[in-house]
C-alpha cells in the first residue's frame, strides 16, 4: 500500500495590505477560512483515510481557530520567519507559497506520493485516488497555458525536481508572475493532465466558487 502525504498550504490570519491590481486579499473573515480549512482536512480524510496530513501555516498567528493545529498529523508553523512575512504579505501571494514550500521541503515525511493541496479547498466527489498514478511527472488540472496548482500530485521520484522547480520559480515570483504560469514553464514537459481534479473551493479574493 501506497504511503501518502497531503501537504496543506495556509495563511488563516493574514494581513489586509491589498493583491496585485487591488485585490482584496481574503473576501471571508479569519474564522471562515478556519472552518473552510477544516473542510480541507475532513475531506481529505474522508476520501484518503489512510494519508497523513502536514499543515503549512504561513499566516500571522501560531494558534488557530477551531484547533486547526491539533486536527493534522503534523503542523509546521512558519509565519514568525522574516522571510515569510517579506513573501506572504507582499502584492504576489504566489511567493509566499513557494518560499513556504521550499522551507517545508526537508521537514516533509519520506513518503511514496504527494499531494499539495491549497487550504480553504475541499477534495469532492469527483476526486479519484486511481487518477494519480505516474512515477516520474506531475499531475495536474491543464488549463491553455498553465495548470492548476490549487491541487497537484507527484511521487518521491519527482520530489527534487519539484523543488528545484520552485526554487528557479523564485526571481518570476518576485517580478510578480504567477506561480501557475512560472511552473508551468519550467515543468511543461514534465506533467500529466488530469481532466478533473475533483476539487472544489472559494475563491478568497473575490469569493467565487470553482470546481476543477
Amino acid at each position: 500500500m501506497k504511503e501518502i502525504n497531503f501537504i496543506i498550504t495556509s495563511v488563516i490570519y493574514f494581513d489586509d495590505k491589498p493583491l496585485i491590481g487591488g485585490q482584496p486579499r481574503s473576501h471571508f473573515s479569519f474564522l471562515e477560512r478556519a472552518e473552510q480549512t477544516l473542510k480541507t482536512i475532513n475531506s481529505i480524510r474522508q476520501k484518503v483515510p489512510r494519508a497523513k496530513i502536514i499543515l503549512v501555516e504561513l499566516g500571522l498567528k501560531k494558534s488557530l481557530p477551531l484547533s486547526l493545529e491539533n486536527k493534522v498529523d503534523s503542523y509546521l508553523y512558519l509565519g514568525e520567519k522574516k522571510i515569510i512575512r517579506f513573501a506572504c504579505d507582499g502584492k504576489n501571494k504566489s511567493l509566499g507559497e513557494a518560499v513556504a514550500l521550499i522551507i517545508a521541503k526537508n521537514k516533509l515525511p519520506r513518503t511514496d506520493f504527494y499531494f499539495k493541496i491549497s487550504g480553504r479547498y475541499f477534495l469532492n466527489d469527483n476526486f479519484n485516488l486511481s487518477d494519480w498514478e505516474s512515477d516520474d511527472k506531475m499531475l495536474v488540472k491543464f488549463y491553455s497555458y498553465n495548470f492548476s496548482t490549487r491541487l497537484y500530485g507527484f511521487s518521491k521520484n519527482f520530489l527534487n525536481i519539484w523543488f528545484f522547480c520552485l526554487l528557479k520559480s523564485l526571481p518570476y515570483l518576485i517580478l510578480g508572475y504567477s506561480i501557475e504560469d512560472v511552473m508551468y514553464k519550467f515543468l511543461k514537459n514534465r506533467i500529466k493532465k488530469i481532466d478533473t481534479i475533483g476539487l472544489s473551493g472559494f475563491v478568497a479574493p473575490n469569493g467565487t466558487f470553482l470546481e476543477e
